[in-house]
């Protein structure tokens, strides 16, 4: 019986050796999994991504992968003028919004303008280069009252004054990156 004893306290002494290193084990592989899956979150959350955000909520109205050379436009109706126009714009290999031209059909009050030999015709519409310089972001306010439109790349164009009036101040800017 005493030998009984003896050999159930051992097995118990070597079983609990055993778990406490499946515990450590266990324990490590959990820290592992764990910050495996944070970095993996965080590049994810890096990647660049060009975003259309609605300011009086923060909503994420529209998300887009960017890279460098990735080009967007709005286009609108001038409120003075009356004329459209469309201001095209660049992702640089920084990941900042760089504009790159305008399109007019005519010149007037708050219209981009440049010296003629600079300029060229294209569809009706004088191609204004813009001057070479970064922005943060772009802060918009279509109205309802003439269609303004957003493209990105070739996709398909999205017309930003028929969104509801509580998101229509809007903000588009890249983040990551």
């Amino acid at each position: 019986m005493i030998c009984t004893q003896v050999l159930n306290s051992s097995t118990m002494k070597i079983n609990n050796k055993v778990s406490k290193r499946g515990g450590r084990l266990l324990a490590l592989l959990l820290v592992f999994s764990s910050l495996i899956i944070v970095l993996t979150m965080m590049t994810i959350q890096r990647e660049p991504k060009l975003q259309i955000v609605a300011n009086e909520t923060g909503e994420v109205l529209y998300n887009y992968e960017v890279s460098p050379g990735t080009q967007f436009y709005h286009e609108y109706i001038h409120s003075v003028m009356k004329t459209p126009i469309r201001e095209i714009f660049m992702v640089d290999e920084n990941y900042i919004i760089v504009p790159k031209e305008t399109w007019t059909k005519s010149f007037g009050a708050g219209i981009p303008y440049a010296e003629e030999e600079e300029m060229e015709m294209i569809d009706g519409y004088f191609i204004v280069p813009s001057p070479t310089r970064e922005i943060d972001s772009i802060n918009l306010m279509p109205s309802n009252m003439y269609e303004h439109t957003f493209q990105y790349e070739d996709e398909e164009i999205i017309v930003l004054s028929e969104l509801p009036e509580d998101v229509r101040k809007l903000t588009i800017e890249v983040t990551g990156g």
